[in-house]
């Protein structure tokens, strides 16, 4: 069985480290008790590259080496190093696995000695030496045949998979899909940017990713809050400070005990100070059994209480950070931190006042002992209040959407068309797979097919595997990486998506969740949300983000794209809501470089305009000389452009096949060579993307035009252009073409981004509003 050893995939240019690799990720799925916690070791890894740290404190190690037989001497030895490391840096090991990727050999000849007896000696020796610690460790050995048996199963074919098949689930074929997922995304990544991350708007809803991915910037920024917190928390943890914290005075118990039947020594303990409560009253369920006496106090006595246990508190909110900052995939104590973040800041912010009024009576008391008052309580004052504001960091950090997301990790992004949803989620995947972060990047107008997306996804990655081999082949990849592998689905509308998903997206999440290193991130328009996805598999599954554009960073979007495309800064303020929308400023700066206009002018910026207006500077672009040659004076484009638009209104689809848009487009100009024709010229300039549709049952090349918007607001120019009588409004309205639009709600509703373009272009053409020429 060596064999198969041979064909292991290299990991950090080394078959040695994938062996450990391998070893450490199925012990991580052996049974042990509940509550145990796996730890992955780095280099150097302590004789140890991994173990399980059970409830009582008891340990059980793992050790790799990738030797084969014969092994020798030099061999031996590092194996008994290793149990001696193992055994001075971890006293509480009860276990000690050693993997090797052979079986050893026992054919029991007399006079001869075999690998097995040659073991059976040194596993003597290693029990030896436990025993002269005072420890009592088992060795056993996981051979070739308990490492496949362990593989076979089915949790494990994914791995297997991962493993075992070199060409696949590796940067390089990450970076060749993503590849040609950026040339498929066409205008709607921007080229003028890809090449480019320096021109990149990073926008703040980037940042989101983070936390999803469970990045290094993630818990870097988590270490950060926990180091501040620590910092500002050791300025007062000092016995004065809690005295003045813990010390009760006579006026609060007075306060507290009015009109009740307790008495002050039933919760009270005279000091030399003051008092004290007789018991830790940490957990406030205990105050349980005063509530009745108390009646309204019962509020006060826990405030109380809190304030007397801050530092308790703060101690454990110390404490559950730390650990949960060294836990790479478990879930995170988001809400018990933000409580007790929230308790702290109450205690704070409420007694502060009250607190420092302590400091009289512990002054009085200790006469002489305080030398400069004012100083003390300056001091104190002070780190409490900042203390309280990094407490407060803190809450807001855990929670954001970003922390949500580290525990949840199904993002669903919403935003409207051209909003920046593609340039996004390919940005994303570009900046992850540059760091050599396991991603896989899926647009979804290329699933067609009304069926099971899983299919489909292997299908456009060129795999041949199963579901499970896919999904636990990303697992493995994500462990090895140590980090959350992203699964990103960029305009599930898009395509077949609105009967893919809305049937389909539920059980696809419910597959996911058994697999927390797998985050997946879907993006959607919008108006096709409701078509889409179901609201109730957002409210369970997926965790819903909006899109805001470049709002926040208007100004730099505007700068950072007008130094991409050569243009001056405009000489109006950039308060129009339009330049929070990506995609119409590409279109907007193409345009104007395309018309060799140098700056952005007031009355460029109306959607309808920008549209026009883009057609018509790819018309004078082409036109020229050094181009397709052809008369200005006629707009080729523009024709080109209407009868793709006739063809689709005709056929009821928003594509159309692509020999016949090519004879469409080339009957307007026709040439002999492909590369100095219309159509080409059209495909290369963005205005059409080539495309594979579902046609019946087969799927068909066709063309399309890039953004959904562009698509709406020349079909409803055509309707508009054809049919419009504005002596007869009753007609055109309720005709066959436009009346299907509007017939009901349900219509209203799927047809919305049509009647948005026909509500912009209505009014502009007779001066009327649409939505008042219609009887609802």
């Amino acid at each position: 069985m060596i064999n198969h050893w041979r064909n292991l995939r290299s990991w950090n240019n080394s078959q040695n480290n994938a062996f450990e690799e391998l070893c450490c990720q199925l012990a991580a799925y052996e049974n042990v008790p509940a509550e145990s916690t796996f730890i992955r070791n780095g280099t150097p890894d302590g004789g140890v590259e991994c173990f399980w740290k059970l409830p009582n404190g008891d340990e059980m190690g793992w050790q790799a080496k990738f030797f084969f037989p014969p092994i020798d001497k030099n061999q031996w030895d590092q194996i008994d190093d290793s149990v001696k490391t193992a055994l001075e840096k971890h006293p509480y090991l009860i276990s000690y696995t050693i993997c090797l990727p052979f079986n050893l050999s026992d054919p029991r000849t007399n006079g001869k000695k075999f690998m097995m007896d040659k073991w059976n000696e040194h596993e003597k020796k290693w029990k030896k030496w436990a025993q002269e610690k005072g420890m009592s460790v088992k060795y056993p050995y996981w051979n070739d045949f308990e490492i496949w048996k362990r593989l076979s199963k089915d949790m494990h074919q994914g791995r297997r998979y991962f493993w075992f098949n070199e060409t696949e689930f590796n940067n390089q074929w990450a970076k060749k899909h993503l590849k040609k997922a950026l040339a498929d995304a066409g205008e709607r990544y921007a080229p003028k940017f890809r090449d480019n991350p320096d021109m990149n708007v990073r926008l703040p809803i980037a940042n989101l990713f983070e936390g999803l991915g469970r990045t290094d910037e993630f818990w870097s920024e988590f270490r950060v809050l926990h180091k501040k917190i620590k910092y500002k928390y050791s300025n007062i943890n000092k016995p004065d400070f809690r005295d003045i914290l813990e010390i009760v005075t006579e006026e609060e118990i007075s306060n507290l005990l009015y009109k009740s039947n307790i008495s002050r020594d039933q919760i009270f303990e005279k000091t030399n100070y003051g008092y004290k409560f007789l018991k830790d009253f940490n957990k406030l369920q205990h105050l349980d059994c005063f509530k009745a006496d108390l009646g309204d106090n019962f509020n006060y006595l826990c405030d109380l209480c809190l304030r007397v246990n801050l530092c308790k508190i703060i101690e454990n909110c110390i404490e559950i950070i730390f650990k949960n900052i060294n836990s790479r995939f478990e879930k995170i104590d988001l809400e018990y931190i933000s409580q007790l973040c929230s308790q702290c800041s109450h205690v704070i912010s409420r007694y502060i006042v009250q607190c420092f009024g302590c400091f009289e009576k512990v002054k009085k008391k200790r006469d002489g002992e305080i030398d400069n008052y004012r100083d003390w309580d300056n001091y104190y004052r002070n780190s409490l209040w900042e203390l309280d504001r990094e407490l407060r960091n803190l809450n807001d950090f855990v929670c954001s959407e970003k922390a949500k997301l580290a525990n949840k990790p199904a993002m669903l992004m919403v935003g409207d068309a051209l909003i920046g949803k593609t340039h996004l989620f390919c940005d994303i995947a570009s900046e992850r797979i540059q760091k050599e972060l396991p991603t896989v990047l899926i647009l979804g107008n290329h699933l067609m097919s009304p069926d099971n997306p899983w299919n489909q996804i292997l299908s456009e990655l060129g795999l041949r595997c199963t579901r499970e081999e896919f999904v636990g082949a990303l697992e493995a990849w994500a462990q090895a990486k140590n980090i959350r592998a992203l699964l990103m689905i960029d305009a599930i509308n898009e395509g077949n998506g609105k009967a893919i998903w809305y049937e389909h997206l539920g059980g696809f999440l419910e597959f996911l969740k058994d697999y927390p290193t797998i985050g997946i991130a879907l993006s959607v328009r919008r108006s096709d949300l409701s078509l889409t996805v179901e609201r109730e598999i957002i409210e369970k599954n997926l965790i819903e983000v909006d899109h805001p554009g470049f709002q926040g960073v208007e100004y730099l979007a505007v700068s950072t794209y007008c130094k991409a495309f050569n243009l001056s800064m405009p000489n109006f303020p950039i308060i129009y809501p339009a330049f929070l929308n990506p995609g119409f400023l590409y279109l907007l700066c193409r345009t104007l470089e395309n018309k060799k206009i140098n700056r952005i002018e007031v009355g460029s910026t109306g959607f309808s305009q920008v549209f026009e207006d883009y057609v018509d500077s790819i018309h004078r672009k082409l036109c020229h000389k050094n181009k397709l040659n052809y008369s200005e004076d006629v707009n080729l484009i523009h024709k080109a452009v209407s009868s793709i638009v006739e063809n689709m209104v005709e056929s009821g689809n928003m594509w159309v096949e692509y020999e016949r848009a090519q004879k469409l487009v080339n009957d307007f100009l026709p040439r002999t060579e492909h590369d100095k024709s219309l159509f080409h010229a059209l495909i290369s300039e963005g205005l059409l993307v080539k495309d594979i549709f579902l046609s019946g049952s087969e799927m068909k090349l066709g063309v399309r035009f890039p953004y959904q918007r562009f698509e709406n607001h020349f079909i409803s120019k055509f309707w508009i252009d054809k049919y419009l009588d504005e002596k007869a409004l009753s007609k055109f309205f309720y005709s066959d073409q436009l009346g299907l639009l509007v017939k009901d709600e349900a219509t209203c509703w799927q047809n919305r981004g049509l009647i948005e373009a026909f509500s912009i272009q209505f009014p502009e053409r007779i001066g009327k509003e649409y939505p008042l020429q219609i009887k609802w």
